[in-house]
């Protein structure tokens, strides 16, 4: 599971560091200098963090540049909980995995951090909310072992857009890495949803629950994710005209919309 978890955390840092011409192959050692980290929490965070050493000659320059990086993940409420600049430039990758989650949770999965491991079970929480209310003929318990036939992602992918894998009803179970290369091709080039996680560790038995909730986090991790606009369209689908809602944030302030929603359904 620790490998499957690390290529995933790399293919995730590669998917947001693609407009900058920068790429990860070993979390261990590319981050080691700072610049790479700086430039993911840039992109992440919509900010430039300052002047930093681009051309790094030695280790205290190294230190400063992941100091500089830190200090920007701190800036935005992201609770780092025993991991410094040392850790990262000594390639600690214990550590580092443990930050890039904290970063997809932040930024991606937009759950709030502490220090505890409270936020881990809320995302996991909410997502097989979601998951089992979609989809409740697949049942699915988990966030593992579930997925292994590849039948509920392509279940997945039928639900968000009807019609793109009306098949998934009468797959084999047997057939999974076809199943799960099937299901991940479809949401790729129909849903722009990335593969972070490879058919085959999607398969595989060592499946972890983090890459799965990166994965799926795709679906639902914008305004413009398949799986808002879905539960968005949902809503609507309920409501009067003259109250559509175009998001789940600001459009609910007045208490109105849950009300004629709630009354709805």
């Amino acid at each position: 599971w620790a490998k499957i978890q690390q290529k995933t955390f790399t293919n995730w840092c590669n998917d947001n560091l693609k407009e900058s011409g920068t790429t990860v192959q070993d979390l261990a050692k590319d981050l080691e200098d700072g610049i790479v980290l700086i430039k993911l929490v840039e992109t992440l965070s919509g900010r430039k963090v300052g002047r930093y050493h681009r051309k790094v000659k030695n280790k205290p320059q190294k230190l400063e540049n992941v100091a500089k990086a830190l200090k920007a993940i701190a800036n935005d409420t992201v609770q780092l909980v025993n991991i410094g600049n040392e850790d990262i430039v000594n390639g600690n990758l214990k550590l580092i995995l443990g930050l890039i989650w904290r970063l997809i949770l932040t930024y991606q999965i937009k759950v709030k951090t502490d220090s505890s491991d409270k936020h881990k079970a809320s995302a996991k929480s909410l997502m097989m909310t979601w998951i089992q209310s979609i989809m409740p003929a697949c049942r699915v318990r988990n966030l593992n072992k579930d997925w292994n036939t590849g039948i509920p992602l392509c279940a997945l992918v039928d639900h968000i857009q009807p019609g793109v894998c009306p098949q998934w009803t009468s797959l084999d179970s047997r057939n999974r890495l076809n199943n799960a290369r099937l299901g991940m091709n479809i949401a790729e080039e129909k849903l722009g949803v990335p593969q972070v996680l490879s058919p085959e560790d999607l398969i595989s038995p060592e499946l972890d629950d983090l890459s799965m909730l990166t994965y799926l986090s795709y679906f639902t991790s914008t305004q413009e994710s398949p799986g808002y606009q879905e539960v968005l369209k949902f809503v609507n689908s309920h409501l009067p005209e003259e109250l559509n809602v175009g998001n789940f944030s600001t459009d609910w302030k007045d208490g109105k919309v849950l009300h004629e929603f709630v009354n709805a359904i």
